[in-house]
């Protein structure tokens, strides 16, 4: 581990882990363990948005991330894939509370997200209102844009469903502009927008 991270990390109430590019070995996922074990080591919240491609090493490769993860968030191509590379039948994604993770987040896109924890399970739907003010035109980013969000929010102490809500405008916000980055909103964006609303 390098030097520098304990400066980093030890200053962090939550570490977000992703796993971006895909690679032969499965490095990726080595590196996105030590840092989640050495996040949890340190009494951080772990969030773990692996990349879609990360999936197809299946649960049994992930596992050790997993254990170390407060929330898990996946989409549901990824979950297709998780299900279809993984040697253990993957019925439901709350199967991957087995693995460690205390929530288990799958974003579904327009039809919103479903979270997962021990004995519970919630739906939360897109309130019609954003697919009226937000017409999508680029969904790339929206995983990001939800996860940043949702992270946000739940550092300031919110509700998981006030999280989940600020993480859907936050995410609908950036798939009606086109890019990644450069489509993400602020703060002020992302709150002016619920206000409206209120």
């Amino acid at each position: 581990m390098d030097r520098r991270m304990p400066s980093i990390e030890d200053r962090a109430s939550a570490v977000r882990v992703v796993s971006c590019t895909p690679d032969v070995w499965g490095e990726g996922v080595e590196v996105a363990s030590s840092i989640a074990d050495y996040a949890k080591a340190r009494e951080k919240r772990v969030l773990y948005r692996p990349g879609t491609p990360y999936m197809r090493f299946g649960v049994e490769n992930l596992r050790r991330v997993l254990e170390s993860t407060t929330t898990f968030i996946l989409n549901q191509a990824g979950w297709k894939q998780l299900q279809e590379a993984s040697k253990v039948k993957l019925k439901s994604p709350a199967d991957l509370l087995d693995y460690g993770s205390e929530s288990i987040i799958l974003t579904k896109g327009i039809d919103g997200c479903e979270i997962f924890s021990a004995n519970k399970q919630r739906e939360f739907s897109v309130a019609p209102w954003l697919h009226d003010k937000f017409k999508a035109v680029d969904p790339t980013g929206a995983g990001d844009g939800f996860s940043a969000g949702l992270i946000k929010s739940l550092l300031g102490n919110r509700s998981v469903e006030k999280a989940v809500e600020y993480a859907q405008v936050a995410a609908s916000i950036t798939c009606s502009r086109v890019g990644t980055s450069s489509a993400f909103p602020s703060k002020e964006e992302v709150e002016t927008a619920m206000r409206s609303q209120r």
